[in-house]
């Protein structure tokens, strides 16, 4: 289990080199399920669903909920991004209503320094409680530095609905075993 009280539902290995790849569409909707496998403990305000090329979250919220039910999800006004996929959980101990969104790259590539900007500005943006950037592929060597340097955090919310510091996780998809590991590099 996690701080979160979230149980791993995958392993925590380093890796370099690019292993297998896949295209970025199929690795959404593996994703999307892993999500809901992490999560399924949790009440949804909002399953989770892939947005990519549907328009910002302020569009599809405004369309989905009504009074109470959109004033409640937190930065309802200002949630103008689309990330690859997002969803609206219910703590438990509180009945906070909490943003999880993720970036999902494909093709086996690295991961670089804009895709970490654009996920954690996604995280930012929703003050996500959790937010994940899930890829096939390694962490880029800028990446690696970036994440030293705690340029992975952002503002987001906790259960309670405070706001501090919380950290991108960086998730990689092992098509081979069909595993989600702990996206890491040595050294």
């Amino acid at each position: 289990m996690n701080n979160a009280g979230i149980p791993r539902l995958f392993t925590s290995i380093s890796l370099i080199g690019n292993g297998s790849q896949m295209k970025e569409e199929p690795l959404r909707q593996i994703a999307r399920d892993w999500l809901d496998d992490t999560f399924a403990q949790f009440k949804k305000h909002m399953e989770f669903e892939i947005f990519h090329g549907k328009g910002p979250l302020t569009k599809h919220l405004r369309k989905k909920f009504q009074g109470q039910d959109l004033f409640s999800v937190p930065n309802y006004k200002r949630v103008n991004v689309e990330p690859d996929i997002a969803g609206i959980v219910i703590s438990q101990k509180t009945g906070q209503k909490l943003w999880i969104i993720a970036e999902v790259k494909g093709n086996g590539d690295s991961v670089s320094q804009a895709d970490r900007r654009q996920a954690k500005d996604y995280a930012e943006a929703t003050s996500a409680f959790r937010a994940f950037l899930i890829s096939d592929g390694p962490l880029g060597r800028d990446v690696s530095i970036d994440l030293q340097n705690g340029l992975h955090s952002f503002i987001g919310m906790f259960e309670n609905g405070q706001k501090g510091i919380c950290y991108l996780e960086f998730i990689r998809y092992l098509e081979k075993t069909g595993q989600f590991i702990n996206n890491k590099v040595l050294g």
